[in-house]
C-alpha cells in the first residue's frame, strides 16, 4: 500500500513540477517550483528499472513513465 501511495505521489509530483513554468505563475514573488535537474537526471536513469520491479497493479496504474517521456 505504501509503495502504490508513494507511486502516486511520484507521478503527480511529475506531472504538475517536471516542466519549466512561466515567470507569469510567480506567487507573491516567488519562482514556481521545479524538480532540479539533477533530480530528473535520477528519476530518467531509474525510471525503467522500477517499473520492471514494481508489482503488476503498480505498473499498470502508475503513468509515472508516461509523464515523465512527456515532459522530457
Amino acid at each position: 500500500m505504501i509503495a502504490h501511495l508513494g507511486g502516486i505521489y511520484l507521478k503527480n509530483m511529475i506531472a504538475q513540477y517536471w516542466k519549466e513554468r512561466d515567470p507569469s505563475e510567480l506567487i507573491d514573488d516567488a519562482a514556481p517550483f521545479v524538480i532540479a535537474e539533477q533530480d530528473k537526471t535520477t528519476i530518467r536513469e531509474n525510471i525503467v528499472e522500477a517499473v520492471i520491479h514494481a508489482p503488476e497493479l503498480i505498473r499498470y496504474r502508475n503513468g509515472c513513465r508516461n509523464e515523465v517521456l512527456h515532459h522530457s
